[in-house]
């Protein structure tokens, strides 16, 4: 994997902010527990994010979260598109972050 550029690396940590953001004050699925965006890597052409979440709870509450997550993925997207003035949509592909229970 080749390093990210300022370009990208400012971008992903806007968007890791603003995910966040959104998903604590304006997605309402209860499904979504206690979850933590640990990091953002984009494609080079900057179209595509893959968004790494931390889940607290069991497997199952962590299954749902994501589920909740994908459910909410168009909603996060136009809200991305909008509110960061983007010249074009980020898909948004939300991936469960394994490298703190690689560390465990």
């Amino acid at each position: 994997m080749r390093p990210q550029s300022r370009r990208q690396e400012r971008l992903a940590d806007l968007l890791k902010r603003r995910i966040s953001e959104a998903i604590l004050q304006e997605v309402q699925d209860p499904r979504i527990g206690f979850v933590t965006i640990t990091g953002v890597n984009l494609s080079g052409d900057l179209r595509i994010a893959q968004v790494y979440v931390s889940v607290l709870g069991d497997e199952k509450r962590a299954l749902e979260t994501l589920q909740a997550l994908q459910h909410a993925r168009r909603f996060l997207e136009r809200t991305m598109f909008r509110t960061l003035g983007l010249k074009m949509p980020v898909e948004l592909r939300f991936r469960f972050d394994e490298s703190l229970e690689r560390a465990a």
